[in-house]
């Protein structure tokens, strides 16, 4: 049986990356795409570190390639926002360290949602999250509306087993 060529482009563009980002004992494992995300559901109107988390299962470690980002108020829950007053910042307890120094703008870690189609930022360098760790996302609503927010944390998921 021959696999789709969709599905060979795919296994061949995650493992181009886990080769050229991970050392050697990552290149035998198997692995697949896989999204990670948290979902601020109320950020209130000037809300100052608001935090969600999400945790990478122990089965695997997750490459993070790219963040996407959509932002809506909740007044107008379906209604994407052209401007995001949203500023955040990312920590990962398997490195122990902040993805960047501060608190960024959200146009400028994830893109601008889907309402002109740059709703994907890719990484310059994919970001490691070992099993069992958690990524912190703290944000702040720089205005007096509350607003929904979801990110979204795309990558392959590198599992512990190797490719059989």
């Amino acid at each position: 049986m021959t696999m789709p060529q969709g599905v060979q482009r795919h296994l061949i563009f995650h493992e181009n990356l886990i080769r050229a980002y991970l050392p050697p004992k990552y290149w035998d494992r198997e692995s697949d795409y896989f999204v990670e995300g948290v979902e601020f559901n109320t950020l209130g109107a000037s809300a100052a570190n608001a935090v969600d988390t999400f945790t990478v299962q122990n089965e695997s470690d997750f490459l993070v390639f790219g963040i996407s980002a959509i932002e809506t108020t909740t007044a107008a829950g379906t209604t994407e926002q052209t401007f995001w007053p949203v500023t955040v910042r990312f920590f990962d307890t398997g490195s122990g360290a902040s993805w960047f120094g501060d608190f960024k703008q959200l146009h400028n870690v994830a893109g601008r949602g889907s309402s002109d189609g740059q709703g994907y930022r890719p990484l310059r360098h994919p970001r490691l999250v070992v099993g069992g760790s958690t990524v912190t996302v703290e944000a702040n609503n720089l205005e007096a509306t509350a607003r929904r927010l979801w990110i979204d944390f795309h990558g392959a998921k590198i599992f512990r087993r190797p490719r059989t």
